[in-house]
Parts: C-alpha cells; structure tokens; sequence
C-alpha cells in the first residue's frame, strides 16, 4: 500500500506578511483615490443644471468666463466638492484620533461628551441669547464641546484608592 504524503502549507516570514499588508494598503489608498476623484467629478456634472462631463473638463482647463457652465463650474461646485471632501477627510481622522485615544474600536463623539456639550451651549444660546449671528452660535457650541470633554476627562481621571473610577486597576 503505498502512501500518499500531502505537501505541508509554506510559511510565511514576518517580512512576507509585511509587504502584503503594505501592497494591500497601497492598493486600497489607489483605488480609494480614483474612487473619490471619480466620484467628484460625477458630483460636479449633477445640480439645478445638468452639466456634462465635458463641459466640466473644459472648465478646469481652457476656462471661458462667458460660459454660463464654466462659472457654474468654477465658482459654485468645484469649491462645494473640495470643501466636503476636506470636511470629510477631518471627520475620518477625528473618528481615527478618538478611537485611537480611546483604545475603543466604537468610539464617537458623544462616548467623550462632545456632542452633549455642545448641545447643551446650544440649548442656553437658544434660551438667553436668541440675537447672536451664526458665527457667534457655532463658537459657543465649538466651546461648549470643549468643555464637554474637559468635564468627561477630569471625570474619568478622577481616582479611588490608586484605582480609576471605572473601578480598572491602573498598569
């Protein structure tokens, strides 16, 4: 009777498994890139106006004031589009810090008391200053945040007997 011996899996070095996250992550970081400018220009062309595609690359390239869908282009959409993909590009990386501070693959805004900050800097705006420019209401809710998460830090720094008051032993 003869045996058949079956080949044993290779095994990957650290070093292996290393190039392939990198490759996977250069390959994901690409894709994403092309996605989001794909995905931009698509976002121009759609509004009140439909405006083509080509009218669109016209208008980043060989710009003619006199064209109604150029200064559509130009002065409306393109600075719409940069803008949300700046804010959110600040959203991804404030969600990253916070769940990176916190050690916490589910945190948000509300898990550090921002958002009840400043709902609460909101409420008492609404309340007793009802004539304050919008300006001056976003700085209040900015400050009431702040001072969310200052009051939910100090909490939970607050110690019992060397332990957190979350009753977890420090390391």
């Amino acid at each position: 009777m003869t045996r058949f011996k079956i080949p044993a899996a290779p095994v990957q070095t650290n070093q292996q498994k290393k190039k392939g996250r990198a490759w996977a992550a250069w390959l994901i970081i690409v894709f994403g890139t092309g996605l989001l400018i794909l995905l931009m220009a698509f976002s121009i062309t759609k509004g009140a106006a439909g405006i083509p595609l080509s009218a669109v690359w016209d208008s980043l390239f060989h710009f003619d004031s006199e064209n109604t869908h150029h200064l559509i282009v130009v002065d409306l959409r393109l600075p719409r589009v940069i803008a949300s993909a700046l804010v959110c590009a600040a959203f991804a990386v404030a969600g990253a810090v916070m769940q990176g501070m916190t050690r916490y693959p589910l945190a948000d805004s509300g898990l550090l008391g921002l958002n009840a900050g400043a709902g609460f800097a909101l409420s008492i705006c609404f309340a007793f200053f009802p004539r304050l420019s919008y300006l001056q209401i976003i700085l209040f809710a900015f400050l009431g945040a702040a001072l969310g998460a200052c009051l939910v830090n100090g909490i939970a720094s607050l110690r019992r007997g060397g332990s957190h008051a979350s009753g977890a032993g420090t390391v």
